[in-house]
């Protein structure tokens, strides 16, 4: 490998980016995480008026989460993986006693902790856990705790009927809890409402078995403003977005035609609805089309809708400023997420020279902006006629016409207009690189995103993708033969499945912790994940088993011509290492020669700077030799 290509790397592994931005309850301070500025994830703070001059609060070589500022603003709560198991410990950091971190629940804990929330005197936290404190066992079901700090006694809330992946939302004034079950059938949500003394538990939103719903406080703690994609157990083709007064058990919706108030709303399909804690008039409203952003204001007083402009890649506007302005998420292919301040007072006009910057991602790296290659749309047509859309990295130097998949996870997600590191320095080696948003993802309407279910994984969506590859064959952007595919999570599964679905197209295969035999992915994983491969399959392993079985890559590892590199996280959780184990053994009785690199110290993904830096150019090595 070229030096000056591994010094490239090695400066794109030092570009940082900027997530959970969140803003103190005084109005003084901004918090964020960054990425690849310390070696893993760590939180920072700094001036709500933006310097570009960032404190770090933690300082760690450990996954480390920004979840909320205490409520007098003088310290955070955070979060830690410090094994890569995603078995999270909580910590207060305060802001007069930098990188120490106060634990506040178990060091090393048995069990997996979800979205903790402190009450207003900043004396209690409630959160979600599968444990069972009396008995000291991990549990199937996760349940809904209140954790009282001064004398560390745990009181078990509420419990769900099924294990799912819940979580629990404090309203602001500390009265009650707002959380979801699973209780009829896999992924679909109902909503609930208990009082933070866990009397009064109540279910407050069910649209049918199967809705899927999201759902958060308003600030004036009595309102729930919520986005349902069914009504009356029917699947809606546009997703109705309402608010519910908790005290009055009234809905408002904004997007249903016959019911709404204020403007015809009903051509907009919104896919999220959130409030600023600070600003009790505002909801933002999020529009995916394309798996491209498009955010508006809504007001709640006078029922108007502002669209903000489109803009390169995308703008998130995230809580309101004392100032009278926002703070904002903005990213795209060539500009690392980072946090910027804009003014709302004329939406319509404005554009990115009004930013004003917390950060500057590009002052940390000699990585110019201008060696970014920026993501461009690519359509094509899959075997029965659907409509597939992604987006291309073409390199400036080709080398061959080699090319590379790029399978995001999930599946219910997308990859849009986003800085990829890990795809920009393919492209510096000479790679073409398609990155496809297969039947399944989110970002193209409610039937695309539920189409994936209708033969279940290892369908229809591996035929999407390797379309794509087609595509890039069609427009001269590769070779057939000399597509390589790699990609974590979801997006290792889909790299197994089509080199053994689609041998002659694909020449190398790189799955990162990627599913290989769906039972033993069902049996091993965290048992608050196993409802999505229930509900992604239509039913359990045993209710029907032959889905599981097609679906599983290693049912045919014997139909592999690629090379491959198998990559997995030793601590993960999620698909676990038993997925490698299981497969190897497979191969070798095949005799199918395959490379393996294995991080004793990775959960689900590779994401210690060190170890990203291995695996991406061992990736490309790998791609380089093999294509």
């Amino acid at each position: 490998m070229d030096t000056d290509q591994e010094s490239f790397l090695d400066e794109l592994m030092n570009l940082p980016s900027l997530y959970n931005g969140k803003r103190s309850p005084d109005g003084k301070y901004v918090a964020f995480n960054i990425m690849n500025l310390y070696p893993n994830l760590d939180v920072f703070f700094t001036n709500a008026l933006p310097s570009n001059s960032v404190t770090p609060l933690t300082n760690t070589q450990e996954f480390t989460i920004l979840y909320n500022w205490w409520p007098d603003s003088k310290s955070v709560l955070i979060g830690q993986d410090s094994g890569r198991d995603e078995r999270i410990t909580l910590y207060q950091v305060f802001l007069d006693n930098l990188e120490h971190m106060e634990p506040l629940t178990r060091l090393k804990p048995e069990y997996y902790l979800r979205t903790p929330s402190i009450s207003p005197d900043g004396k209690i936290l409630y959160y979600c856990a599968n444990y069972n404190f009396s008995s000291e066992a991990e549990t199937e079901i996760s349940h809904i705790f209140r954790h009282t700090l001064e004398d560390q006694s745990i009181e078990l809330l509420t419990s769900p009927l099924k294990p799912a992946y819940n979580l629990v939302y404090l309203n602001l004034r500390g009265t009650f809890l707002l959380y979801n079950r699973s209780d009829i059938k896999p992924g679909g949500d109902q909503w609930w409402l208990i009082r933070e003394d866990g009397s009064d538990d109540r279910e407050i939103l069910n649209f049918g078995a199967d809705a899927k719903v999201e759902a958060s406080w308003l600030p004036n703690s009595e309102q729930i403003v919520f986005i349902t994609d069914s009504l009356e157990n029917e699947r809606l083709q546009t997703r109705l977005t309402g608010i519910f007064n908790i005290l009055t058990d009234e809905i408002i919706w904004l997007n249903k035609s016959e019911e709404s108030i204020g403007p015809d709303l009903s051509h907009h399909d919104f896919n999220k609805a959130y409030a600023s804690r600070y600003d009790p008039e505002k909801i933002v409203l999020v529009e995916t089309k394309r798996a491209k952003t498009l955010a508006y204001f809504y007001n709640l007083r006078r029922h108007e809708l502002i669209a903000f402009p489109r803009l390169p890649g995308s703008l998130w506007p995230i809580q309101n400023l004392l100032d009278g302005r926002w703070m904002g998420a903005y990213y795209s292919s060539t500009q690392p997420n980072t946090y910027v301040t804009f003014s709302v007072d004329d939406i319509l006009n404005l554009s990115m020279d009004q930013f004003q910057y917390y950060f500057n991602n590009f002052a940390h790296t000699k990585v110019q902006q201008s060696q970014l290659v920026p993501a461009e749309e690519l359509e094509w047509k899959s075997k029965d006629g659907t409509k597939i859309h992604g987006w291309v990295y073409k390199a400036k130097e080709p080398t061959v016409e080699k090319a590379i998949l790029y399978i995001h996870g999930g599946p219910t997600s997308h990859s849009e207009d986003r800085l990829n590191s890990e795809i920009q320095y393919y492209v510096a080696q000479g790679f073409n690189v398609l990155d496809p948003n297969y039947r399944g993802s989110t970002g193209y309407g409610v039937a695309f995103r539920e189409a994936i279910k209708i033969e279940g994984w290892g369908g229809a969506e591996q035929i999407d993708i390797a379309e794509g590859a087609e595509k890039l064959i069609e427009i001269d952007l590769a070779q057939k033969g000399m597509v390589g595919v790699t990609g974590t999570s979801f997006g290792g599964y889909s790299a197994w499945c089509l080199i053994t679905k689609f041998p002659e197209l694909f020449g190398a295969s790189a799955p990162v912790c990627g599913m290989t035999d769906l039972f033993v992915d069902y049996e091993t994983t965290r048992p608050d994940l196993r409802i999505y491969s229930a509900e992604m399959m239509g039913g359990t392993p045993e209710e029907v088993p032959e889905r599981y079985r097609e679906g599983s890559p290693i049912n045919y590892v014997q139909n592999i011509q690629a090379k491959v590199l198998i990559v997995q996280g030793m601590r993960d959780p999620n698909v676990t290492p038993e997925n490698v184990r299981v497969v190897e053994e497979k191969l070798k009785s095949h005799d199918i020669y395959y490379e393996k690199l294995a991080f004793d110290n990775e959960g689900h993904g590779i994401v210690r700077k060190e170890n990203k830096y291995s695996k991406i150019l061992r990736i490309a090595e790998f791609f380089q030799t093999t294509l």
